[in-house]
């Protein structure tokens, strides 16, 4: 066990230790004003519902992603819709990265304290806060940085010792980031380049030390790509991800590059953007011209400050550079574009951008050291100067695009919604289980025009099991208020049964018989409540016809009122049938169709 005073020997220790905490509280409270959003319900509804195997090598858009949707499944597990547990695993993981980024850095740069501003950028760039909210995107990205970070301290440990243990270690932290996205095969570049980078000596003898983990990583690379390509292909739906050049022009092509890096990549690097990320409530919003060309300028003199004082490092901004054009070209020349038109300027595809832009900044930052010679060194006044106006526009973007985000409009339906079912679930544990109608989320927590399935509240109930159900008849319904809250609720009739032929009973029927019934009127295609008012001894089930719907009516013994969600046309006249093999007699009273409201 490391002795706890050496997590704060240094200067740099101490501030690694600061930027952790400041990201886990600043995580915990962008992400507690968030709540389930989009994917996230698909997420959470399959992984109670389907198959393990199939749930976790599932292809999702086109994503292969077992260990983020395994993660979801042990928290659904845990506690059943309940966003805190997001909240947690968020902001604990963000903090584990500076740690694990505040190591590397420190076996980079031997804990030189400039290390520590890329080390910001990584840990608190703007770009971060949306994906880091949304946990289909965070589940992701963070496993991704992580995997990167060790690699890179694996790398610096086998280009010291070169030892297999740091080769197996490499190997190790790469594995898993490919288990949680496949995105992770693009951090063979970083990777070998980091290796490159780190071997002394002329360049063709560290071309020679980067052999055998370029090998052992291309290795592992090349059956995981077998994998996905046929987990990818063995289904195809509309959504597959698929290469497509179809109208791009070269011209076009460059115009929407140049847009990326001048809207959301050069920016990021300056701990921007400020005030113009797209979010939900504004996703047209993009930078002022004064914006783009001050962020340009900066850039500029950056650069030839590079050129005048540490020209040997120069080819490491080839890393973050080509890395981006890469990992933005999979987006744009695929048939994601098509669905998603402004993929240059979604945050969520810049994570790992911002993460391989600091880790070129770390690695300039060693190759100056290296080189540096008394008369070359830096100002005094420089890495103060820089660190303020760095925490100055981290500081600002930061709670600007907080603001702009707000809370998320759903997460009060959704807190009221996963409590009162919690309610439910706890006390229908044992015996029949509660029956709530199958309607649709609001908007505002979930489309159903864009998400049909998901947005019912069938699929929202899943993770609280057989204790919850739709769709079967009741004693008591509830329905979702817009609030959220889950409230008892009765059928309000539009159109009744005609009283029956038998006195005192309505309409008789002994197994195997099938009545008709005449009602009062007739109703459109629509989803209904129906309640049945019956009597049997044994207790039973009927089946009753309505037209367009055949439901199932389970009638226990004794004097029973029972409700159960009908969808369709119902018919002026419906047939009700006992099946053969029925254990008694029945005797309905009535029937009665109309819509479902919250008890007085």
């Amino acid at each position: 066990m490391p002795d706890a005073r050496a997590l704060v020997a240094t200067p740099y220790r101490r501030g690694v230790l600061v930027l952790a905490i400041v990201t886990l509280c600043w995580r915990a409270w962008t992400v507690s004003r968030w709540t389930w959003h989009k994917d996230d319900w698909g997420f959470v509804e399959q992984s109670a519902s389907a198959p393990l195997l199939d749930y976790l090598f599932q292809d999702h858009n086109g994503h292969v992603m077992p260990g983020g949707l395994l993660v979801t499944k042990l928290a659904t597990l845990l506690a059943p819709l309940d966003f805190s547990a997001v909240v947690v695993l968020v902001a604990l993981a963000g903090a584990a990265t500076v740690l694990v980024w505040g190591r590397a850095f420190e076996r980079l740069t031997q804990g030189n304290l400039v290390a520590l501003l890329p080390l910001s950028v990584l840990a608190l760039s703007p770009v971060l806060l949306e994906p880091m909210m949304w946990w289909a995107c965070a589940v992701n990205a963070l496993p991704l940085q992580l995997s990167l970070g060790w690699m890179v301290i694996a790398a610096a440990d086998w280009v010291e010792h070169r030892r297999r243990a740091d080769l197996v270690r490499f190997a190790i932290a790469y594995t898993l980031g490919l288990l949680f996205w496949h995105k992770a095969l693009l951090l063979v570049l970083p990777a070998v380049v980091t290796v490159v980078a780190l071997s002394p000596g002329p360049f063709r003898e560290r071309v020679r030390t980067a052999i055998r983990p370029t090998a052992l990583l291309l290795a592992i690379s090349v059956p995981y790509l077998a994998l996905f390509r046929y987990l990818t292909q063995r289904t195809q739906t509309a959504y597959d991800l698929e290469p497509s050049f179809a109208g791009h022009t070269v011209a076009g092509s460059l115009r929407q590059y140049a847009e990326g890096f001048s809207d959301m990549f050069l920016p990021a690097v300056l701990g921007g953007p400020w005030g113009s990320m797209q979010v939900d409530p504004d996703p047209l919003s993009t930078p002022s011209a004064a914006t783009t060309w001050s962020v340009l300028a900066v850039c500029a003199v950056a650069l030839g400050w590079l050129v005048l004082r540490h020209r040997a490092a120069l080819w490491l901004l080839l890393l973050p550079l080509g890395y981006t054009v890469v990992a933005l070209g999979i987006v744009l020349f695929s048939t994601r574009a098509d669905d998603v038109w402004d993929v240059m300027t979604l945050t969520r595809y810049y994570v790992d951008s911002i993460m391989v832009a600091a880790l070129a900044a770390a690695l300039m930052i060693r190759e100056s050291q290296r080189r540096r010679t008394r008369s070359a060194s830096a100002p005094r006044w420089l890495l103060p100067a820089a660190a303020l106006a760095l925490g100055a526009s981290l500081v600002s973007a930061n709670v600007v695009a907080a603001d702009r985000m707000g809370v998320h409009p759903g997460r009060a339906w959704v807190g009221a919604f996963r409590s009162d079912a919690t309610h439910l679930a706890e006390s229908h544990s044992s015996g029949s289980p509660a029956v709530v109608w199958d309607g649709f989320a609001p908007d505002v927590v979930l489309q159903p025009g864009y998400w049909p399935e998901e947005a019912r509240l069938s699929a929202m109930l899943q993770p609280f099991g057989a204790s919850i159900t739709t769709g079967v008849a009741t004693d008591q319904l509830y329905v979702a208020e817009p609030s959220g809250h889950l409230v008892p609720a009765g059928v309000d009739p539009i159109i009744t049964s005609e009283p029956g032929p038998v006195d005192d009973c309505g309409y008789y029927l002994e197994p195997g018989d099938s009545v008709q019934v005449e009602m009062t009127g007739e109703l459109y295609y629509w989803g209904w409540g129906l309640q049945v008012a019956g009597f049997t001894s044994t207790g039973t089930a009927l089946v009753i016809d309505l037209g367009d719907d055949e439901v199932d009516v389970a009638l226990p013994s004794g004097l029973q009122e029972r409700a159960v969600q009908v969808e369709g046309a119902v018919a002026p006249a419906v047939t009700i049938r006992l099946p053969a093999d029925a254990a008694g007699n029945v005797c309905v009273s009535a029937l009665s169709v109309g819509t479902v409201a919250p008890n007085p």
